[in-house]
């Protein structure tokens, strides 16, 4: 019983993340570049796909 409330918040959390994550990289998409702006897109990116597959194996898995 505990588990399965732990994985329910555990996965509001992830969809937290993600969401926020995504909303970031939106932002930096349309923010005027600057130097490092495409290093520092790209660093979010992944962050956002790793927390992608991270849920995709936490639903695959329940």
């Amino acid at each position: 019983m505990k588990e399965g409330k732990i994985n329910i918040i555990y996965e509001q959390n992830l969809k937290i993340c993600i969401n926020t994550l995504r909303d970031i990289l939106n932002e930096m998409c349309i923010a005027i570049d600057e130097p490092d702006t495409d290093i520092k897109r790209l660093n979010v990116s992944c962050q956002l796909d790793k927390l992608i597959v991270e849920y995709m194996n936490l639903k695959y898995n329940n």
